[in-house]
Parts: structure tokens; sequence; C-alpha cells
């Protein structure tokens, strides 16, 4: 799930765990997103300490969703941004580790 709010991405082995404590907690300030071809769907996020992470959409459609998102949120962190943003707070909860 992605707080846009505070940056955080929260991540879980799969789409049923959601309702359990989350795998991990990912900062997306300074992280980089990118896509993958190591597996079908899958994205990247390196995140700004040097760890990567891994994650897995439903299908291509999501995969791009996610990305943009992803990318966005990062983007607003890093740049340290106090300006509203129409995405600000939304809430995404599809990718899976």
């Amino acid at each position: 799930m992605l707080d846009y709010e505070t940056g955080i991405l929260q991540y879980f082995v799969n789409e049923q765990s959601k309702t359990q404590k989350p795998r991990g907690l990912l900062s997306l300030a300074g992280a980089v997103v990118s896509l993958s071809d190591e597996a079908p769907n899958m994205l990247v996020v390196y995140s700004a300490n040097g760890e990567m992470y891994k994650l897995r959409a439903g299908d291509a459609r999501e995969r791009q969703y996610w990305v943009t998102q992803l990318r966005s949120c990062a983007k607003y962190h890093t740049e340290g941004n106090s300006k509203g943003n129409d995405t600000k707070g939304e809430s995404c909860s599809s990718a899976t580790e």
C-alpha cells in the first residue's frame, strides 16, 4: 500500500496477507523505480540506502500504473516539495513482493 502523504510503501507477500502486518516498509524519498525483465510484470525499487526491492503486479497495465505512482511519489518526496498534488494522499494496494 502506498501512502503518498508520507512517501512510505508498505509491502506484503501477497494480496491475502494485506490484513496482517506488512512484510516491510520502504521510504520512497530518493528511490529509483525501474521496469524489470526478470519476471512477468515485475518492477524494481532501488531505495536511497542502496537496498533493492522487487515487486510484481498482476498484469502489464497494473505494473505501469505502479511505476507511474511510485516514481511520482519518489520525486515528490525527494524534492521535498511542499506544494499540493492532485494524487497526494492516494492509497494504492495491489503490488506484492
